[in-house]
């Protein structure tokens, strides 16, 4: 269940992140880059976070199966 959550904030991030681009694109300058590079950060933080707790959980189960991780 945490994961599939997980996903749905990343999905989240990722639409924001898209949305900072847009508006930097459209409207250029150091507050829409500043924006932008929080939006990246914010992602970038959660996703290490994610993939951490991701292959916690699914360690053993890739391991049942030989692949290594």
């Amino acid at each position: 269940e945490r994961l599939q959550a997980e996903h749905l904030v990343i999905h989240d991030l990722l639409e924001r992140l898209e949305a900072a681009a847009i508006a930097l694109i459209t409207n250029p300058g150091a507050k829409s880059a500043t924006a932008l590079r929080a939006e990246f950060t914010g992602l970038e933080t959660f996703v290490k976070s994610h993939f951490g707790y991701e292959q916690t959980e699914l360690e053993e189960s890739l391991g049942y199966y030989g692949i290594d991780i």
